[in-house]
């Protein structure tokens, strides 16, 4: 049985020829955006500072960003590859910023107690166990009896409210915590967007979570009656790590 994942999903939905190479010829190409490693180094800077915080250490602003720094020293390599017409050091700095402002506007004043950071999440669909999901959370929280799924964006697309509401990922996750925390009653929906500053944020209805996994089902089944895998051309061709396999994505590098 396979199990998806919401990245997964939205692999097939950008493009099915790209979902083909990934899922189902599993072409391991090693090649990785340097936004993708950015965001990465910042997530596991993120999940340092409120694990440390939890076992009663508080970290320092300075100590956060050495720490970051030192990530980036020690996992850089000549895989990453750069779209825009930027140098690593503008990228690095950029991941410095998004720590700081964090730390400044979000974390001092953040009083929630962490249930946990960077965990594997299992979402039931159904009730007979045929359609299951993974995603990972970012960091679960919870402040008195609010338990809120915490997603962190180093990109610079700013989501808005209406897209927020029927974002399908972190309402997935939701159900993960229904099903694994009977006492969430109450669950927000939470998104950093550190780039700007900001949180979005969102809730859903039960009515709203059960029409979600029927979609979902819809998309799995969909996927997996699929023959003929087709390229969409679009501007995320450029950062596809298929683009050298694809005439299509050819097409969008010229």
């Amino acid at each position: 049985m396979v199990i998806y994942s919401h990245s997964r999903l939205s692999c097939f939905e950008n493009c099915p020829l790209q979902y083909k190479f990934k899922y189902i010829d599993k072409i391991k190409t090693g090649k990785e955006s340097i936004e993708a490693f950015m965001g990465k180094l910042v997530h596991e800077t993120l999940e340092r500072l409120y694990s440390d915080r939890e076992k009663g250490r508080i970290n320092k602003l300075q100590e956060v960003l050495i720490f970051y720094n030192n990530e980036w020293q020690k996992k850089w390599n000549t895989s990453i590859f750069i779209v825009k017409n930027s140098k690593p050091g503008e990228y690095k700095e950029k991941g410095e910023k998004y720590l700081a402002d964090f730390y400044t506007r979000f974390f001092k004043s953040d009083e929630s107690k962490t249930v946990f950071t960077e965990k594997e999440v299992c979402i039931d669909l159904d009730n007979t166990g045929e359609y299951k999901m993974t995603g990972i959370i970012d960091r679960l929280s919870i402040t008195n009896e609010l338990f809120e799924v915490r997603d962190y964006k180093t990109g610079e697309h700013l989501l808005t409210q209406e897209k927020a509401d029927l974002d399908r990922q972190l309402a997935l996750y939701s159900i993960a915590v229904q099903q694994n925390f009977p006492n969430a009653k109450d669950i927000n929906l939470v998104w950093h967007y550190l780039a700007f500053g900001r949180e979005i944020q969102s809730k859903r209805s039960e009515r709203e979570l059960a029409n979600l996994k029927e979609k979902t089902i819809n998309l799995i089944k969909k996927i997996e009656s699929t023959k003929e895998f087709k390229p969409k051309v679009s501007m995320l061709c450029k950062w596809c790590e298929y683009n050298d396999k694809c005439s299509s994505c050819q097409k969008i590098k010229k």
